[in-house]
């Protein structure tokens, strides 16, 4: 959404090109995760994307990693990237790559890196392509849309079973979570968080990312690869300038070990506590570890 907005006139969005970003006030978690973004053209018009994220081995600052855990601000963490144009016309931008790799202290490796995303959103750029040509491009596109309604209406299910209610937690940091359910509809607040401040922060996209994984787990369990449904029927209200919704120019490198992870454990606490409220559904336990990402 970010990319259409802002890029569709200056540069400009075609077929053959693709954009980097790290920026966490855009999407990223923090600075050294990475996303490429691909638009997928068919016949001259815009179809859909495909995007990867890759977290890199260093990309500057004041410590090797770009974990900055003395950080003050961003300004002494690694470079800050708004989308960027680094693909145009299948070709990469050797200016644009030159300046991304400068600040890292192992350009290699993160050269490395970027042409293994590269290759894979190619490889998903044309898988996409051959199913338009093999079921043509109202099929494929009727099944993206029918996925997204399957999701959303197994998330739906799920919520008519739940009162409405208001739900609270906070962390021993003082990380404030309120959950509010209203018929369809859950709002997460995090109204009475402690401002930002240190090097422990996140960024809206932090915070919001901490809550889906959460309600992944919980109640989209069924739905792991599509999102979407349930964010039709989700909103998020943060707080600015807290220490979770942190104002650009806090330092934010060490976000999911620190600000993120404090704030996945409110949202499971929340979530848990509105289901627990339906007998048939708090048999289900959610358990983490063993050699697969699936739940137990």
């Amino acid at each position: 959404k970010w990319v259409l907005e802002y890029r569709s006139e200056n540069p400009g969005i075609r077929d053959g090109d693709m954009f980097l970003a790290n920026d966490p006030w855009v999407g990223a978690a923090h600075q050294q995760d990475v996303m490429l973004i691909c638009p997928v053209f068919w016949k001259g018009e815009l179809f859909c994307w495909v995007t990867n994220c890759l977290h890199q081995y260093d990309l500057g600052g004041i410590t090797p990693s770009s974990f900055c855990g003395s950080a003050k601000d961003a300004f002494e963490e690694g470079i800050c990237i708004p989308p960027v144009k680094i693909v145009e016309g299948n070709e990469i931008r050797r200016d644009i790559e030159e300046l991304y790799l400068r600040s890292s202290r192992k350009p290699e490796a993160v050269a490395l890196d970027f042409r293994a995303q590269l290759a894979g959103n190619i490889t998903a750029r044309d898988r996409i392509l051959a199913l338009i040509r093999r079921y043509g491009a109202e099929v494929v596109k009727g099944v993206m849309k029918r996925i997204i309604d399957n999701a959303e209406a197994a998330f739906l299910k799920k919520l008519k079973r739940l009162p409405d209610g208001v739900w609270r937690e906070r962390s021993t940091y003082r990380v404030m979570l309120t959950l509010r359910k209203k018929g369809s509809k859950l709002v997460f607040e995090n109204e009475g968080t402690a401002p930002q401040g240190g090097a422990m922060n996140a960024t809206y996209s932090g915070w919001r990312g901490s809550i889906m994984v959460a309600l992944n787990q919980l109640l989209c369990w069924d739905q792991y690869f599509c999102i979407g449904g349930a964010l039709r029927h989700v909103e998020f209200d943060p707080t600015p300038g807290t220490f979770n919704c942190a104002n650009f120019p806090a330092s934010v490198s060490t976000a999911p070990i620190q600000a993120m992870e404090i704030s996945l454990y409110p949202a499971y606490n929340v979530l848990s506590k509105m289901i627990h409220s339906d007998a048939e559904m708090r048999k289900d336990i959610m358990c983490i570890g063993g050699t697969s990402q699936w739940p137990a």
